[in-house]
């Protein structure tokens, strides 16, 4: 459905709305509906339904648009975990198969309990979601071919920050309250991209739990493969991995974060995402710097509770803290 024609463009916002048909499929509604957009936002996503439905949604979860309304966002969050689950996939770099990414049954009903109010939302479950799903594998597949590229160069082609989804990123930071271990290492692996297009992170402990099925093995050990790739060139890395302690955040000592930054280099070289404070860096000028502090604790790792009070904040060149 088109935007209407008696709307002025000096109006700056209109009546917009994600709706559900009997069929099954979504459009757009600007009448029935209370939510409102903007109508710049209004035209963006009009432009990507033009072709069909599943091509809209998932342009709609690819572009860095802000946050709009409550039936837009939750839509647009549930493609972006369809384009997570593309990022995190062993074949993602090829991905010249059919082969529909996987999202599990429970997963997909806690989309169907948290849906908002919608028109035609009485026709929203379980089976429909998962219609929905493959319609969204089928629009990737036909986007692909009209791009005629790889998938990852797709994906960066609407937003460069999907290239952090499904990668390892070790975070060093500065724990200045500690002065015995003045900096704090934490690996993590950024799972999905939130409404604010911004790479959400979890630690990297937290993906044994989270690919522990069998059937998730594969997605595992491609996410774990360039830590195992750091290993192989980095004695240090080679110590965290052996002893496990690559999956908590860790205290470390100025010795510790020196052996590490020098060897930055060859982490990246493995496809692993870095993130040190910008002083290490002199070529670069002052920005915000990102502190650590991990609690009170003295030990080189940080326990499961320690991790509930891991504390990151913004610190501005002068000084200045940020909430």
């Amino acid at each position: 459905m088109g935007l209407p024609t008696n709307v002025q463009q000096t109006v700056d916002e209109i009546k917009f709305s994600i709706a559900l048909s009997p069929a099954g499929h979504l459009y757009l509604d600007t009448c029935n509906t209370q939510e409102t957009i903007s109508l710049v936002t209004a035209q963006k996503i009009q432009d990507f339904w033009h072709q069909n439905y599943a091509i809209g949604l998932l342009r709609l979860g690819l572009k860095p648009l802000p946050t709009v309304n409550i039936t837009v966002d939750f839509w647009q969050k549930f493609a972006r975990e369809f384009i997570a689950q593309i990022c995190k996939h062993p074949n993602v770099l090829e991905m010249n198969t059919k082969t529909i990414p996987i999202i599990s049954t429970e997963e997909l009903q806690t989309f169907v309990e948290q849906a908002p109010f919608m028109i035609g939302g009485e026709y929203l479950n379980l089976d429909l979601l998962t219609s929905i799903w493959i319609d969204l594998n089928s629009a990737l597949l036909t986007e692909l071919d009209q791009f005629n590229g790889k998938v990852q160069d797709y994906f960066l082609a609407s937003d460069a920050s999907w290239n952090l989804v499904g990668r390892v990123c070790f975070h060093l930071a500065e724990n200045k309250d500690d002065h015995n271990q003045p900096f704090a290492f934490l690996a993590t692996y950024a799972t999905r991209l939130g409404n604010n297009a911004q790479a959400q992170h979890l630690p990297l402990g937290k993906a044994l739990q989270e690919y522990a099925d069998e059937k998730n093995k594969p997605l595992l050990i491609a996410l774990l493969s360039p830590v195992q790739k750091a290993a192989e060139v980095s004695p240090f890395i080679k110590e965290l991995v052996d002893s496990g302690r690559i999956f908590k955040p860790l205290a470390w000592k100025v010795e510790e974060a020196y052996r590490f930054l020098k060897q930055i280099y060859l982490f990246e070289s493995v496809g692993i995402v870095i993130r040190v404070p910008n002083w290490w860096n002199s070529k670069k000028p002052n920005r915000p710097q990102v502190m650590v502090n991990i609690g009170k604790n003295n030990t080189g790792v940080v326990g499961a509770d320690a991790l509930l009070d891991f504390d990151m904040h913004l610190a501005l060149p002068d000084g200045q803290r940020l909430t």
